[in-house]
C-alpha cells in the first residue's frame, strides 16, 4: 500500500506539477504548451491507477485484520505512540472523522483520505481540461492567474490535501513502527501466522514415550531424568580432581616454608 500511495500517487503528480510549472515557464516565452499540458494530466490520469492500487491493498489489509482484536501488548504500544505523535491533531481531508486508537481505525481512516484525494484529482484534470480553449490560444498563464477560477480552486485544494494525506500516512505509519519494536513478536502475528479454517481432525495416536537415553559412568548405567544429576556428578567429580591435587600443592608449600 505505501508503495502504491508513495510511487504510484505521489510521484506520479509530482512528475504531473513539474509539467504544469514548465508549461507556465515557456508561455511566457511565447511557446505553446498544449503538450505539456497533455503530458501533466497524462501523470495525474496515472496517479488515479496508483491509488486506485492503494485502496485495494487497504481493502486487503482490512480484511486480513477482520473484526479480531490485536494482541493487548500491541494495542496498548500503539495507543500510546499516536497520542505521543499527535496523529489525532492531524488535519484531514476525507469524511471519516473518528478518533484513531487502532490499528483498523488508521486503516479506515486512510481509506476515506485516499478516496477523498481521487475525487480531488479528478476535479483538477476535468476543470484543466475545461482551459483547453485558452491552452489553444497561449492564454494559459493568463487565466490561471486571473485568480478564484475553477482550476485554481481544485489545484490549490489538491495540493494542500496531497500534504495532509502524507503526514497523516507518515505519522500514522511511525506509530504502527514503534508500536511493533514496543511488542515484538506479539503484534503482528495475524501476519505471520494467517488464520485457516479448521480440517476435520483425528484422534491422535496413543503417545508414545521414547527409551530413556543411557549414559554410563563408571561402568554404571544412568539414564533418563537421572542425566542431568549425573552431569553435575561428573562436572562435580572433575572439579573435584583439578581443585583437590591443587590445595595438596598449596598445603606442601605452606609446609615447607613453615619448617
Amino acid at each position: 500500500m505505501n508503495a502504491d500511495f508513495n510511487v504510484g500517487f505521489i510521484h506520479e503528480q509530482s512528475f504531473g506539477e513539474q509539467m504544469f510549472n514548465r508549461a507556465s515557464l515557456n508561455e511566457f516565452h511565447g511557446e505553446k504548451v498544449g503538450d505539456l499540458i497533455d503530458r501533466a494530466l497524462e501523470r495525474f490520469d496515472n496517479s488515479i491507477v496508483g491509488l486506485d492500487s492503494a485502496i485495494a491493498n487497504n481493502n486487503k489489509l482490512l480484511k486480513m485484520l477482520g473484526d479480531d482484536p490485536m494482541m493487548p501488548e500491541y494495542e496498548a504500544a500503539l495507543r500510546k505512540h499516536l497520542v505521543e505523535l499527535n496523529v489525532n491533531e492531524l488535519p484531514r481531508i476525507g469524511r471519516d472523522s473518528r478518533k484513531v486508537e487502532t490499528l483498523r481505525d488508521i486503516l479506515l481512516v486512510l481509506q476515506s483520505e485516499f478516496i477523498a484525494l481521487r475525487e480531488m484529482t479528478q476535479k483538477t484534470t476535468a476543470a484543466t481540461r475545461a482551459l483547453q480553449p485558452q491552452i489553444d490560444q497561449g492564454l494559459f498563464v493568463v487565466t490561471v492567474l486571473e485568480g478564484n477560477t475553477p482550476f485554481n480552486q481544485a489545484k490549490v485544494s489538491l495540493g494542500f490535501g496531497r500534504g495532509d494525506v502524507e503526514a497523516f500516512m507518515s505519522y500514522a505509519c511511525h506509530a504502527t513502527i514503534l508500536a511493533v519494536q514496543d511488542s515484538w513478536p506479539l503484534g503482528f502475528q495475524f501476519l505471520l501466522d494467517p488464520k485457516k479454517e479448521r480440517a476435520a481432525t483425528v484422534a491422535p495416536p496413543a503417545p508414545t514415550t521414547p527409551p530413556d537415553p543411557i549414559i554410563k559412568v563408571g561402568g554404571c548405567s544412568i539414564g533418563g531424568s537421572n542425566i542431568l544429576a549425573s552431569w553435575l556428578l561428573i562436572t562435580g567429580l572433575v572439579g573435584g580432581l583439578w581443585v583437590k591435587p591443587k590445595i595438596a600443592r598449596r598445603a606442601q608449600r605452606s609446609q615447607g616454608r613453615e619448617s
